[in-house]
């Protein structure tokens, strides 16, 4: 990942610091402390503040006109401008609230764990498409896929296991705009919890 500045320098107290406020986070999410909040950019600001607050001076803040890298590199793949990463995150959560809306009304569908997978996993990969923060855009965005995973009444999905697979269906997303795949990796990880 390429970055302005040191977004990425870690000293181990920040590295040990950065590690506790995930895994509190995540403990509060998977016990459904976070079922209530709301899907939108301010929780993402929220999750991304409580991961980083105590370690870096930009906790909470997504890039915008006045502030943050114009356009950020990680792997093969460019961020949204980011005088664009407002809209864009706002657009991906509308679409992400009216697809939970969709099937809180449709519960008993057969395709219900399907779609709330592809729901939680798609706006997961939007995020980390438009890259709003400098730093832990990853990190945040599966926070939101599995505060939403639980809001939809699952469990999150771990992937740290099949971290290659899952950075090349990402990126995948990342140039064909198709979902399937990252969709079916994860499905396949719920199978095997």
């Amino acid at each position: 990942m390429t970055l302005h500045g040191d977004h990425r320098d870690y000293t181990d107290e920040e590295k040990r610091q950065l590690t506790l406020n995930l895994e509190g986070v995540a403990l509060e999410i998977h016990q459904g402390d976070w079922i209530s909040a709301p899907v939108s950019v301010a929780n993402l600001c929220t999750l991304h503040r409580r991961v980083f607050g105590g370690v870096r001076e930009h906790a909470g803040r997504h890039r915008n006109e006045g502030w943050g890298a114009e356009r950020l590199t990680f792997g093969p793949n460019r961020s949204t401008l980011r005088n664009q990463v407002a809209a864009e995150l706002e657009r991906a959560f509308d679409q992400a609230r009216r697809s939970i809306a969709s099937i809180h009304d449709n519960p008993n569908a057969p395709e219900c764990e399907a779609a709330s997978v592809q729901v939680a996993v798609w706006l997961h990969a939007e995020i980390v498409r438009i890259h709003p923060f400098e730093d832990g855009n990853g990190r945040t965005s599966r926070l939101i896929m599995a505060q939403v995973l639980v809001q939809l009444g699952l469990r999150p999905i771990p992937i740290e296991a099949v971290k290659q697979e899952y950075s090349a269906a990402l990126n995948h997303y990342f140039r064909t705009r198709q979902i399937q795949l990252l969709v079916d990796l994860f499905l396949r990880l719920a199978d095997a919890q």
